[in-house]
């Protein structure tokens, strides 16, 4: 992503090939389909659509050469390395244009004059011809290019002065308010010539940048003159933008088509050090220091919407853990960790139900598990067993209760609030034995759940509660909807200061969020808040870890139609 060239900010790297002629391209759910070459967001979603003139890809097998190459010289031609591909709707063809080809993947230049709507790609290699693969053309629909493949830190420039040449945005370069920035993506529009180097210029599609939810000026937004299919936006970071080292960045185009969502570090002063107080896992993970977590979870989840089984009311009480050493670097990101500043919402999206599977699209960059031993003990009787052999996670559903007919537990509720329960590690390879009480004191009561039913996604969603037991914490708001026929889901994630007792979503958090299909017979979309209490975690030591902390978080999950 580095390279000053035609595909500066395109995909650099692809798999390699497998499978045989001919070409074949994968299906549209499980990361296949035409994809924005920025977001990767699932073609099912809002904004997975692929914009006229917008970068997209294509992955399969046999699509191209074993060894990827890249186109380096205008004009680009609509065939390059034994690879064309046609873009057809009706009795109308045109050619996209291959700037990056592979066996495994493509990268393309949407042209600018294919038509709206349905179409169909076929890619041709060495004469042989793929199947044919469905794809949705719209005038706009923006995708910020990021590290971690449409998740994490987004490739935004920080502009310093005329005789410095601008910097990416990281964890050790932040912008300040006020600070011009430029963020890199694809997918604003249609320009007269696809094949030849861009003519800057404001495209037609209307543009906004939200900066931590805070609306920013706009200077700029249309290509790149480096770059066919590549765009820039330039914003100026909004006086009143949250402070943070992970603050959320979003594009909106023509008032309704939400980019994905990009992070960006910013501080009280250019170059400053980022920082979030209110989340004590943060300092130390970003430190590359080795650090345990124990978290204890109650989830109170009611099921009252699409009724065929009369709905009900399910608590249940998990144990968790992971101990482990992250590598340090200017672009960590882990969603579980790197929260959006207090006041802000984030959001993800993916090929798999997100909420209910707690498997978010990126991992600890570059990091080791630790093994503590097996199993860890929990007062009571209670134990959390390793998931197999080391690197160690350990997760263990402990007891919960249910007035659905179709479900039962083994075991009773576990936790005895605000009864505290020690959790102990016999001690492994890398962690020698320890042991934390952790007391379950916090509380949170949802004040307006039962008027959550239904959610309008184009209006913005307010919820209160009722916080005690806990000091310096964080109220988490997620909501997810999961499109089973197409597998995708996408998620958003907000927090609050508990003590503030409400929070609006915005509209715009919200946007990707898939609609409740009205034949659905089951339920997959919810609204969930939980109490964390991040600023003030239960503290413990062990010899092989720097440090660690204990969490009793409170959960309540709220079925929802999603309108």
């Amino acid at each position: 992503m580095h390279k000053r060239d035609l595909l500066i900010f395109c995909l650099a790297f692809a798999p390699s090939a497998r499978g045989a002629p001919p070409p074949f391209i994968n299906g549209h759910t499980n990361g296949g389909g035409a994809r924005n070459a920025a977001s990767y967001m699932p073609p099912s979603l809002a904004a997975g659509a692929i914009a006229q003139g917008s970068l997209f890809s294509l992955f399969g097998s046999a699509l191209g050469p074993a060894t990827g190459v890249s186109v380096s010289a205008f004009p680009i031609q609509p065939s390059f390395n034994g690879v064309s591909v046609a873009v057809t709707q009706g009795s109308t063809t045109v050619a996209a244009l291959p700037v990056y080809v592979s066996a495994a993947q493509l990268n393309l230049i949407m042209p600018s004059k294919a038509p709206l709507g349905r179409v169909i790609i076929q890619v041709t290699y060495n004469g042989q011809t793929s199947n044919l693969a469905p794809a949705t053309v719209v005038g706009s629909s923006f995708g910020i290019f990021s590290v971690a493949g449409g998740v994490g830190p987004g490739i935004f420039t920080d502009y310093l002065s005329a005789s410095v040449p601008q910097v990416i945005n990281s964890l050790t370069q932040t912008a300040a308010p006020n600070q011009t920035v430029t963020i890199w993506g694809t997918g604003l529009g249609a320009v007269p010539a696809d094949d030849v180097a861009p003519t800057a210029g404001n495209l037609s599609a209307e543009t906004e940048v939200f900066v931590g939810g805070v609306a920013a000026s706009i200077q700029y937004h249309g290509r790149s003159p480096c770059c066919s299919g590549v765009d820039q936006v330039v914003f100026t970071v909004p006086a009143s933008a949250p402070l943070g080292c992970y603050v959320p960045v979003a594009v909106r185009t023509a008032g309704t088509t939400v980019s994905n969502v990009a992070t960006m570090a910013i501080a009280a002063k250019t170059g400053g050090p980022c920082s979030d107080n209110f989340n004590a896992l943060e300092k130390p993970i970003l430190a590359g220091q080795s650090t345990g977590v124990v978290s204890l979870d109650r989830v109170a989840t009611t099921v009252d919407v699409i009724l065929l089984d009369g709905g009900s009311e399910t608590t249940t009480d998990y144990a968790s853990a992971a101990m482990f050493k992250p590598t340090p670097g200017q672009f960590f990101f882990h969603p579980l960790i790197s929260l959006p500043p207090q006041g802000t919402c984030t959001a993800f999206t993916a090929d798999y139900d997100l909420l209910n599977t707690l498997y978010f699209p990126a991992e600890v960059a570059d990091g080791q598990l630790l093994d503590a031993g097996s199993p860890l003990t929990l007062s009571g009787g209670g134990s959390a067993a390793s998931s197999g052999s080391a690197p160690i996670l350990y997760n263990q559903l402990l007891g919960g209760t249910s007035t659905a007919t179709n479900v039962s537990f083994s075991s009773p509720l576990f936790f005895n609030p605000p009864a505290a329960v020690t959790v102990s590690a016999p001690g492994g390879a890398d962690v020698q034995k320890f042991s934390v009480s952790v007391p379950t004191s916090g509380t949170l009561q949802w004040s307006n759940q039962d008027s959550l039913e239904t959610v309008t996604r184009s209006q913005p969603l307010t919820v209160s509660w009722t916080a005690s037991g806990v000091t310096n914490a964080t109220v988490l708001i997620a909501g997810d909807n999961f499109d089973t026929p197409n597998t995708a889901s996408s998620m958003f994630l907000c927090a609050a200061d508990a003590s503030a007792g409400t929070f609006t979503v915005p509209a715009w958090a919200m946007s990707n969020v898939p609609a409740t299909a009205s034949n659905a017979t089951v339920v997959t979309g919810f609204v969930v808040l939980g109490l964390a209490p991040l600023g003030s975690p239960t503290t413990f030591s062990a010899t092989g870890l720097d440090t660690g902390f204990g969490f009793y978080i409170p959960w309540i999950a709220q079925s929802v139609i999603w309108q």
